[in-house]
This record gives C-alpha cells, structure tokens and sequence, in this order.
C-alpha cells in the first residue's frame, strides 16, 4: 500500500455516527458497511486532507498500537472501504 496516497471519501453515500459507530446508507436507505470505534476513528481522519502516512501515524498514537499492526490492519480497511466505493485512493499533492 502506497502510504502517499489521500483517500477521499465519496459523496455516494449517507454517513450517520451512532455512538461511537459510523453506518453508511444507500440512498434507498439501506445500510451497506458498519464501522465500530476504530474504523470511525480512522474514517474521521479520511477527510481528504490527511495521506495514508499520516493515518498511520495518528493511529499509532491514539491507539498505541505497533506500526506494523497498524499498518497491516489499516491495508484491510482501506481495501475494504476502495471495494465498497467508499473512498477512492489520490496521489498526494506535494
């Protein structure tokens, strides 16, 4: 996974916080992906402006974690989140 890249979020989709959790609606209404604390956390810092570098690193420092951990967890969310056209992956400017 390229690090440098800026995910940005699509505007396809209705996004409701529940709590600590993030549900993404269809425009029907249906409910397509449920993120629990962390993948909400992760999804705030998604807001065009933040790489995946400094995802990383804002995890790591929230939660704590090993960079490796982090990084191989956050490879499966982003994947996940590409796979649902949640997010698209950008080359950074600069």
């Amino acid at each position: 996974m390229d690090l440098h890249l800026t995910p940005i979020p699509s505007q396809d989709f209705c996004v409701r916080q529940t709590g600590d959790d993030t549900v993404f609606l269809a425009e029907s209404g249906e409910q397509l992906f449920d993120l629990n604390e962390v993948g909400s956390f992760i999804w705030q810092q998604m807001d065009g402006n933040h790489t995946l570098r400094d995802i990383l690193d804002i995890l790591c420092h929230e939660y704590e974690v090993e960079p490796a951990q982090a990084k191989a967890d956050l490879e499966i969310f982003v994947e996940q989140l590409v796979n649902q056209k949640i997010i698209t992956l950008e080359q950074s400017e600069g």
